[in-house]
């Protein structure tokens, strides 16, 4: 056997190469560290040269200490930067509020002399945060900011041009144009993040982005602009209760994984969408539960750029309008998608009608989920029937819902597709242990006898609680 092939065999942890040990234990709090340091000599060593640094508030209670174990701990931590220099890649600082504001500072200011490569911070609000030294540091590659509504100032000079992860929780930004100022950023996540009217996001290097505004508050995004041709993936969830756009505008071509439960008074898609394979479509802002023709206008313009979409989830509003956008243009299908969710919380008829017409425009379709919500908003109820004729549905395999209502709508779904569905293998039935028990064991009857005659007579058909 050859040199290469030779295989060692490692009995103990403590033994594996020091790399691995420092990746095994990167999750560990420095209270684990710290009594790990004393078990011996080796342990202890690797404690002093692990690049990761996570002073965790869950795991590091210093006020339930006494004084003198509280003193010991914050000797070690300064140990610890002290014999780091330049081997520190990660800083996490999430118990500020337990320490001296000035302690935190002299550990961050410790970790910027270090040359840190990652900064995960969560700050008080009454601290005086002053993170000017963050933002010239050459050595940086991931932020994390959680300043808990604290506002983001004395920012004025921005060196990180390595920075290529960017996370802001609870910040009021200083500028209207900080965001744009990063010129290797691929990853942007906002989350409840104040101080602009107008956001306008010009990027040629940003991959994925995230902008998540649920708190309630009396700020809120009036016009997003994202111009961004390498843009990947798009989270857009406006849900807090005073967020409502007035204008939103969208090119990025290349987009593959869209979800946008927000709602714009005018939205613009300036380039097609023809990359989008994956995409999420959602409403539940109280501000639109009596605009229907708001909801309907908003989703019309993006839902005309899924029809290359593998992945679909949406909800019971925007189900509707695929399938009126489909009836109203006879010859467009789904030829990509392979599976399909509606979140409702009540399956009626029209509901019902959607799925089966969409499904037989959606000729590679193999899984199908239902799910129940109950933060939709009402829209006015159509009764008509739109299916006319019994299509096969060649491809479906795998059909998951939830039992809503009295179960109804859903017999009469589940009779269409246990006709049609040639290729059907499990239909899987949640309901509610406390309240949908009965109706659970009355469809398993209903459903028995109509399998046995069905195009599907050997689906394995589940009922599960909730």
């Amino acid at each position: 056997m050859g040199e290469n092939n030779i295989v060692h065999h490692v009995t103990n942890i403590i033994d594996l190469p020091e790399a691995m040990i420092h990746h095994i234990t990167s999750s560990l709090s420095l209270r684990d560290m710290a009594y790990m340091s004393i078990s011996s000599k080796r342990w202890r060593y690797l404690c002093y040269t692990t690049p990761y640094i996570n002073i965790d508030k869950d795991k590091v209670v210093l006020g339930n200490l006494p004084k003198q174990l509280s003193s010991s701990f914050l000797k070690f931590v300064n140990r610890l930067f002290i014999l780091h220099l330049n081997n520190l890649q990660r800083l996490t600082i999430s118990c500020a509020d337990l320490v001296d504001e000035y302690v935190v500072e002299s550990w961050i200011l410790k970790a910027i002399e270090c040359s840190v490569q990652e900064l995960d911070l969560t700050i008080p609000a009454n601290y005086s945060f002053n993170p000017r030294g963050i933002f010239t540091l050459p050595s940086l590659r991931i932020l994390k900011l959680n300043l808990n509504n604290a506002f983001l100032k004395s920012i004025y000079c921005i060196k990180l041009t390595n920075l290529h992860t960017l996370s802001l929780t609870y910040v009021w930004l200083p500028f209207p144009y900080f965001l744009n100022l990063f010129p290797s950023l691929k990853t942007l996540s906002l989350y409840d993040c104040y101080g602009f009217a107008t956001l306008s996001l010009i990027s040629s290097s940003l991959e994925t982005l995230s902008i998540i505004q649920k708190a309630y508050s009396s700020i809120s995004i009036n016009d997003l602009d994202i111009y961004c041709d390498t843009l990947k993936t798009l989270n857009l969830d406006l849900a807090s209760p005073n967020q409502l756009l007035k204008t939103f505008k969208l090119s990025a071509p290349n987009v593959h994984t869209f979800a946008c439960s927000a709602v714009a008074l005018n939205c613009h898609v300036l380039k097609p969408l023809n990359s989008l394979k994956d995409a999420t479509i959602y409403i539940y802002n109280i501000h639109v539960v009596n605009d229907w023709e708001l909801v309907k206008n908003f989703g019309s313009q993006l839902l005309t750029h899924v029809n290359h979409a593998k992945v679909l989830r949406l909800c019971s509003q925007y189900l509707q309008i695929l399938a009126g956008m489909m009836i109203a243009a006879p010859v467009s299908t789904l030829s990509n998608l392979e599976h399909l969710t509606l979140f409702t919380h009540k399956l009626n008829n029209w509901e019902s009608s959607s799925i089966i017409y969409i499904l037989q425009r959606s000729s590679n379709m193999k899984t199908l989920k239902i799910s129940r919500e109950y933060y939709c908003c009402v829209i006015p109820e159509v009764s008509n029937e739109i299916i006319q004729q019994m299509e096969f549905v060649h491809h479906l395999k795998l059909v998951e819902m939830s039992l809503l209502g009295d179960g109804e709508t859903n017999l009469k779904l589940l009779k269409y597709l246990f006709n049609t569905g040639k290729a059907l293998e499990q239909i899987t039935i949640f309901y509610d242990s406390l309240t949908d028990s009965n109706i659970a064991k009355r469809f398993d009857q209903k459903l028995s006898v109509i399998q046995k005659t069905s195009s599907s007579p050997f689906a394995r058909l589940s009922f599960l609680p909730n």
